[in-house]
């Protein structure tokens, strides 16, 4: 999965979204000026579906209109 995030400090998200998916690989794809790309996905290679709820999580932190998935 690809998020879309808008933010000023990528590093921070990033981090916000490790701990958010532990088990999962999260990594900093592309920092564009207002925004930044990041993959989520599943550090032993397959495939996998991702839940609304996880997501939603993360509106506790980042504001649900800032968040698009690619």
């Amino acid at each position: 999965m690809i998020l879309n995030i808008e933010c000023k400090e990528p590093q921070i998200v990033l981090n916000l979204l490790r701990n958010q998916y532990i088990n999962e690989e999260v990594t900093l794809i592309k920092k564009y000026s207002s925004t930044a790309d990041f993959e989520i996905k599943p550090s032993n290679g397959n495939k996998a579906v991702y839940s609304l709820e996880g997501l939603q999580e993360l509106t506790h932190d980042i504001s649900a209109y800032k968040i698009r998935i690619r």
